[in-house]
């Protein structure tokens, strides 16, 4: 999966990327820019990839379309800045906005200086998983508060058209990551099995729940609970059944 478009314009940062101004561009992304031009260029680096989307919000977005439209926004825009924060607390780098949802990567060498990638390569999987599943906890136990101040300010007649949750799905693997196209045509490019599966698992997860690969589980199981997401599944464009797993609160020990 290529998520080569670029992002709408973000909360936290207005810079210039790709010839358009106005588009999303991490602030760590934008300093590493400022200090030199190849920071972006595409590489090849192991990395955890998250995505998150609010389950039921296009249904509310249509139904509320015409006479709502300012609050609509105005939540999204809400939920992304607490994604942002989130993902920035955890040392991670926000890819691209999706609408209601968006895409972080946690571990990616995307800005540091060339050296760093080899080093970015030999980090352990523990030390990717840990930041992703994280900033999935806390987003998770967040969103709740920001559904219910949704529903308290619609004034909808109906308030069972607020029904929403936030579903998350992470994998970890090896990405491509950077600058992809020439001139004013580039744009951020996320590509490689690890965003296929995170975002089948994302797809797949119920409201509320945080969808993790196997690999994500092995590496994050001294940290965080996990169970079974029922047997394995065939995903779309994944080879092979996988065995998927919800992810749970962190350990105490771990927090």
């Amino acid at each position: 999966m290529s998520t080569d478009t670029p992002g709408t314009s973000g909360t936290q940062g207005t810079e210039t990327y790709g010839g358009g101004a106005g588009t999303y561009l991490d602030p760590a992304l934008t300093a590493a820019l400022a200090r030199d031009p190849s920071a972006l260029d595409l590489r090849t680096t192991r990395a955890a990839v998250v995505f998150w989307d609010i389950s039921g919000y296009s249904r509310i977005a249509d139904a509320l379309q015409y006479d709502r439209t300012t609050e609509l926004l105005g939540n999204i825009g809400e939920f992304l800045t607490g994604a942002v924060l989130a993902v920035q607390r955890n040392h991670g780098i926000v890819h691209k906005f999706l609408g209601d949802g968006l895409i972080a990567v946690f571990g990616s060498s995307l800005g540091a200086p060339a050296a760093a990638t080899a080093t970015a390569g030999n980090r352990p999987d523990s030390a990717l998983a840990r930041p992703a599943l994280t900033a999935a906890a806390e987003l998770r136990a967040e969103f709740p508060q920001m559904a219910d101040r949704w529903v308290a300010s619609s004034g909808a007649p109906d308030p069972r058209i607020w029904q929403v949750g936030l579903r998350c799905g992470i994998a970890i693997g090896d990405v491509h990551h950077g600058r992809l196209g020439l001139g004013p045509m580039s744009a951020l490019a996320l590509l490689g099995h690890a965003v296929n599966l995170a975002s089948r698992c994302c797809a797949g997860a119920e409201p509320g729940q945080v969808l993790v690969s196997e690999r994500v589980r092995a590496a994050g199981v001294t940290a965080f609970g996990f169970r079974p997401a029922g047997p394995p599944r065939v995903l779309k464009h994944i080879s092979g059944a996988q065995q998927l797993w919800a992810a749970g609160a962190p350990h105490r020990e771990a927090r």
